[in-house]
């Protein structure tokens, strides 16, 4: 799995997720994403992520001057190893500048969890809980860490869009935006742009 490789310093030795003081592991952050859900009647459901991902020591070695080629022919094969190790990963594509371009599309069965990217690094998640529920959450952005991003020119910047089969019963949600005309229309919606987003859904189908 992709937590096995990619860890602080594995490149460039660098101590940059100590000095951030972020709510992430593996010094991954996502930028320009949309990740999406869509559960159906029986339980089954879907998980899709389409974005960039930023590896930050990388991205701090660019800002400091001290990236080279062979550094980014490592980070091309490193890519190329999570696909091959996971065939939910259909696209994890070096760009340049620290960055990587990820798609995943998962398929979950009834009673199934799931974690994106990890357990232990979960950007979202999708867990059955107690009484037949369906509990997905998104990552809540920390203010501290978004500014401190920021100095290293990394936006986080997404949607989340859980869908859901009509007649579903909707425990609570947050979200920024709902289904329409009954619910037949649209999805729940959450902007992840600000400290104060934290996405969460709990539905019984």
């Amino acid at each position: 799995m992709l937590k096995k490789n990619i860890r602080i310093g594995i490149l460039f030795g660098l101590p940059l997720c100590f000095l951030i003081v972020v709510f992430l592991s593996g010094c991954l952050v996502p930028e320009n994403f949309v990740a999406s859900v869509r559960v159906d009647r029986k339980g089954n459901y879907d998980f899709k992520y389409d974005g960039i991902m930023a590896y930050l020591p990388v991205v701090a070695a660019n800002k400091e001057g001290e990236y080279d080629k062979k550094n980014a022919k490592e980070l091309v094969a490193l890519g190329e190893k999570v696909m091959k190790e996971d065939p939910s990963f259909k696209e994890y594509r070096y760009i340049g500048n620290g960055r990587y371009k990820v798609l995943v599309e998962k398929v979950c069965l009834p009673g199934e969890s799931y974690y994106f990217m990890s357990k232990e690094m979960k950007f979202f998640s999708v867990q059955p809980i107690e009484n037949g529920r369906i509990k997905i959450t998104g990552f809540k952005p920390n203010a501290e860490a978004i500014s401190q991003l920021s100095s290293l020119g990394v936006k986080i910047n997404g949607k989340l869009s859980v869908s859901v089969p009509w007649g579903a019963k909707i425990i609570r949600h947050n979200a920024d935006q709902e289904p329409f005309f009954f619910g037949l229309f649209g999805s729940y919606i959450w902007d992840i742009d600000k400290p104060d987003a934290d996405p969460n859904i709990i539905i019984k189908l």
